[in-house]
């Protein structure tokens, strides 16, 4: 069985049980829960609860949706790999951690103060920990967690998205804002592949193929795609994908779905074998996109521009197009997709 839960704008949080079968069955268990705008959704690695990051703090959540416990001083919580830490940030901009099992504050990097902070991710294997803001001046910082909270390096660089690549040596940092894309070596401390805004606009999404391949994004009118080689620092092919939406990868680095007006296009980098996926005309498009951690499933929010047509989740099957099940119960607009790490 496949569960998915997503949260609303006015985070609500649909919870579903999915049969493997091939009818658009149509589900409407809607359960409200948070409080406050919904920054980021996760689950914890071994799915031991749901974090919901708000404007009001970090609430966390059983399985079954029951309240388990609010971190009022956590914004931009989000949970390590490792299952170890969460990670968040308070009210005065200082990065601060929590034990992941009971909940209790510990000992947090010493990074004086941000003015802001716009972004925290952690590598893939939880060993380090990445924050951008600013203070006299954008900053990048890196802890090593492994390491009594030793600072690798710190940067003046302006980010608001980071990417881990998946052996955790090198980090990929992208200004959705005014532009730009570093990748920097953590291990050499050294900047491996820089874009300027003219060639990566803010308008950008990027994704990693592999440890050396990066996959950047850029929408507009059409999506367009370059394969980049971090290590030599060339660009090794490029394409063209219809749509003016994000592009979501998957997390081979090896697809694409962009949302289009009616439906999602879904590209197989480099192929040409793209599949239209039709959502209906019920509906003005798609705003968000979620990949399940095998690639085998896409699942898609709808959003209308009408209270008569409540919004829905559509579960892809991304290798034939076919929608396979419909969520519904929702409103208007869906913001938020995350899978569980088994991608029940």
């Amino acid at each position: 069985m496949i569960r998915l839960k997503f949260v609303l704008s006015l985070l609500l949080l649909l919870t579903v049980l999915v049969p493997p079968v091939q009818t658009q069955e149509v589900h409407s268990d809607v359960t409200r829960i948070g409080r406050g705008v919904a920054q980021s959704v996760e689950w914890h690695p071994r799915g031991d609860y749901i974090l919901v990051s708000t404007i009001t703090g970090t609430w966390l959540y059983t399985p079954e949706l029951d309240d388990m416990a609010h971190l009022p001083d956590a914004w931009l919580a989000t949970v390590s790999p490792d299952g170890r830490y969460i990670a968040g940030v308070d009210a005065d901009s200082h990065i601060r951690l929590w034990d992941a099992i009971t909940l209790e504050p510990i000992e947090s990097p010493d990074n004086g103060y941000f003015f802001h902070v716009k972004a925290l991710a952690w590598s893939h294997d939880g060993r380090y920990l990445a924050a951008a803001g600013t203070r006299d001046q954008d900053l990048i910082y890196v802890w090593d967690l492994s390491n009594s909270q030793d600072m690798v390096f710190a940067i003046p660089n302006s980010a608001d998205r980071f990417l881990w690549s998946p052996d955790a040596h090198r980090l990929a940092m992208l200004d959705s804002q005014g532009g730009g894309l570093v990748v920097f070596d953590v291990d050499h401390r050294e900047t491996l592949l820089t874009r300027p805004a003219a060639d990566v606009p803010h308008a950008s999404q990027v994704a990693w193929q592999d440890s050396d391949k990066l996959l950047v994004s850029e929408y507009g009118e059409n999506t367009d795609v370059s394969s980049w080689n971090v290590t030599t620092g060339e660009q090794e092919e490029s394409w063209r994908l219809p749509g003016h939406s994000v592009p979501y990868s998957n997390r081979a680095g090896d697809s694409l779905a962009t949302g289009v007006p009616g439906g999602i296009e879904i590209s197989h980098a480099g192929t040409g074998d793209d599949i239209r996926v039709e959502t209906g005309d019920d509906y003005f498009g798609t705003l968000e996109l979620a990949w399940s951690h095998n690639n085998r499933w896409l699942a898609a929010g709808t959003y209308s521009i009408g209270k008569s047509n409540p919004a829905e989740t559509l579960l892809i099957n991304p290798h034939t197009g076919e929608i396979v099940q419909r969520f519904g119960g929702a409103y208007q607009t869906i913001r938020h997709l995350s899978w569980s790490q088994d991608d029940r």
